[in-house]
């Protein structure tokens, strides 16, 4: 957590160049329609515990495993609708992640598909203003293939900062987390369990406003 939390000081410190610490009406009155892009890193591997009890005759024996979730990386597309202080989106990406059981020893590889729609919030500038900071928080679902065939749900949340650079092209950067629930993981032989896991990932974005 030693990263992420050197990185929320970097976000904190790029609120200072903006001007308008008040938020100020917006001189578009219309809603603009902007096309995303972004790219996410993972800050650190997801450590999680299950714990499940095993009937052996008349007695009850629980037996833990443990285990890592990594997600390698994040690339997904968006489209949002944003005017003055709040905008939606919609979005669909995909994660290139892998899940560790200690225990047994497995080790699964796969790719998630994901889709969803975040709610943002500009609450300390308007969302046409130079620099941006920004709030978000959505929900969405994943499908996943390779080594593990698993569907999760998720509740996504993240704070950050965007910049136009002309009035059509920006770009943010964006702290963001995912609490994600993958049902039924094969931990062990005749075991399966859920995995609550929420990985942290800086995501980078690029922005054009029609």
């Amino acid at each position: 957590m030693k990263n992420l939390t050197s990185f929320m000081l970097v976000i904190l410190l790029l609120f200072i160049p903006c001007k308008n610490l008040i938020a100020q009406p917006s001189a578009n009155d219309s809603w603009n329609k902007i096309i995303s892009f972004h790219f996410g890193y993972s800050i650190e591997s997801n450590d999680w515990e299950y714990s499940h009890p095993l009937y052996i005759g008349y007695g009850v024996q629980t037996i833990s495993e443990t285990g890592s979730f990594k997600a390698k990386s994040i690339l997904n597309c968006e489209f949002e609708f944003s005017k003055g202080y709040f905008g939606i989106s919609a979005g669909v990406g995909i994660i290139p992640a892998e899940i560790n059981v200690v225990k047994p020893g497995k080790h699964y590889n796969f790719n998630s598909i994901f889709v969803e729609i975040e709610g943002i919030f500009f609450p300390l500038c308007n969302a046409i203003d130079k620099i941006i900071p920004l709030l978000k928080i959505g929900v969405g679902g994943i499908k996943s293939s390779g080594d593990l065939k698993n569907t999760a749900l998720f509740i996504s949340f993240g704070g950050g900062v965007r910049k136009f650079f002309t009035e059509n092209f920006g770009a943010s950067v964006v702290v963001k987390g995912r609490y994600i629930t993958y049902d039924e993981v094969p931990l062990s032989e005749n075991v399966t369990g859920d995995i609550n896991i929420t990985p942290f990932v800086v995501v980078a974005g690029i922005y054009y406003l029609f």
